[in-house]
């Protein structure tokens, strides 16, 4: 029986496959290096970001307690008193008025 090699049929594909794999390896790392760059720049303006507004907030507490100022507190809220009008016109579906 005589002796078959393949060693002849697969070399062409590996060949193949071997080139295409190590000329899409470059344009892979350079994806991969734009994508850390890219997130690396956002993590940079992020943090400049915070650091501005974690700045503006300390400022803007340590003036308040400069100047005396305090904030305005709330209003209180105002007591609806339901009179018989308003029950019956409720429960007769007529518009709210207030």
């Amino acid at each position: 029986m005589a002796r078959i090699s393949y060693f002849y049929l697969v070399a062409p594909a590996a060949i193949v496959v071997a080139t295409a794999v190590l000329l899409t390896i470059p344009y892979l790392a350079l994806i991969v290096l734009l994508a850390v760059v890219v997130g690396a720049f956002a993590g940079l303006i992020w943090g400049l970001v915070r650091a501005s507004r974690v700045l503006v907030d300390a400022v803007s507490r340590l003036w308040s307690r400069r100047v005396g100022t305090t904030p305005e507190p709330e209003p209180e809220p105002v007591p609806v008193v339901l009179t018989s009008a308003t029950r019956q016109s409720r429960s007769l579906g007529q518009k709210r008025l207030f």
